[in-house]
C-alpha cells in the first residue's frame, strides 16, 4: 500500500518508510525547524521533525522548542491529524458537532481539531461523551487514530 495525497502530500511506502518525496515525486526537503532542543534525538528523527514542521503538522511546544521526549495528549494528536489532513488534501476537514462534554479546558482551535477528526471518523472518544483531551495517547490509540485516518479519509 502506498499512501498518497494531493497538494503538498506525502508518499509513504508499504513498509512505512517515507520516500522523501511529495506526491508528485519531487524531493521534499526537510524545512528549517526553529527547535533548539533536538540534540538528544537521532539525525533521522530530527529530519522527520523538520518535515512534519515544514508540512505544518506540528508547531512545537514553544516557538523554539519541540519537547521530543514529552508525551502527546489526545488533544495534541487530534491537532496533528487535522493538520495532516490539510497537508494531504489541501483543505481543512469540516468542523462538526462532537458529543464530547469535557472540552472546556481545551483551546478553541483544539476543540475545532477534535471536531474535525471526529467528523472524519478518526476518533470515537474515550466514552460516548468524553474525549479525555489531556490524557496521553497510548501507542495503541495512536495506531488506531492513524489507521482510521487512512481508512476514512481515503488517503
Amino acid at each position: 500500500m502506498t499512501v498518497t495525497g494531493t497538494g503538498t502530500g506525502t508518499t509513504v511506502s508499504e513498509d512505512g518508510s517515507d520516500s522523501g518525496t511529495d506526491t508528485s515525486g519531487c524531493p521534499r526537503p526537510a524545512a528549517a525547524a526553529p527547535f533548539t532542543d533536538l540534540g538528544e534525538v537521532s539525525a533521522p528523527q530530527r529530519d522527520d521533525i523538520a518535515r512534519v514542521y515544514g508540512l505544518g503538522v506540528t508547531e512545537g511546544t514553544t516557538a523554539t522548542t519541540f519537547s521530543p521526549a514529552d508525551p502527546v495528549t489526545r488533544a495534541q494528536m487530534a491537532s496533528f491529524l487535522a493538520r495532516l489532513h490539510k497537508a494531504v488534501t489541501g483543505s481543512d476537514a469540516g468542523v462538526v458537532a462532537a458529543p464530547f462534554t469535557d472540552l472546556g479546558e481545551v483551546s478553541a482551535p483544539q476543540r475545532d481539531d477534535i471536531a474535525r477528526v471526529y467528523g472524519l471518523g478518526v476518533t470515537e472518544g474515550t466514552t460516548a461523551t468524553t474525549f479525555s483531551p489531556a490524557d496521553p495517547v497510548t501507542r495503541a490509540q495512536m495506531a488506531s487514530f492513524l489507521a482510521r485516518y487512512i481508512r476514512q479519509a481515503s488517503v
